[in-house]
């Protein structure tokens, strides 16, 4: 399988304008230069591992939404949406959350199957 590179370059720059950043900020931010900035945003090169990861963790993204559009199955939006509200959630908050969570899907379940 091939990586669509423009593809992702589209997905980090709408993640990196979101978060209210520049393409100044963001090579900063990882230590990188503007100009690798946008060749990875126009899909002119890839970026390494390690340079997604740190891109996805200061966009606040996972490194799977930005590679969402290599992998069409997974519910990307809704993710998104998910881990934007969780992000500002203290650990505890988490931890009901992810009870009451379970509870819930196990009850769909069993009144749905």
């Amino acid at each position: 399988m091939k990586i669509n590179y423009k593809k992702l370059g589209k997905r980090i720059q709408s993640a990196r304008k979101e978060t209210g950043l520049s393409q100044e900020q963001l090579a900063e931010a990882i230590g990188k230069s503007p100009s690798a900035i946008s060749t990875i945003e126009t899909g002119k090169r890839g970026a390494s591992l390690e340079t997604l990861v740190h891109i996805a963790n200061v966009l606040q993204v996972s490194a799977d939404y930005l590679l969402a559009d290599q992998l069409p199955h997974i519910p990307w939006e809704a993710s998104r949406r998910a881990l934007l509200f969780f992000h500002n959630c203290e650990e505890w908050e988490l931890s009901l959350l992810q009870e009451v969570a379970h509870c819930i899907h196990a009850g769909l379940r069993r009144r749905f199957r």
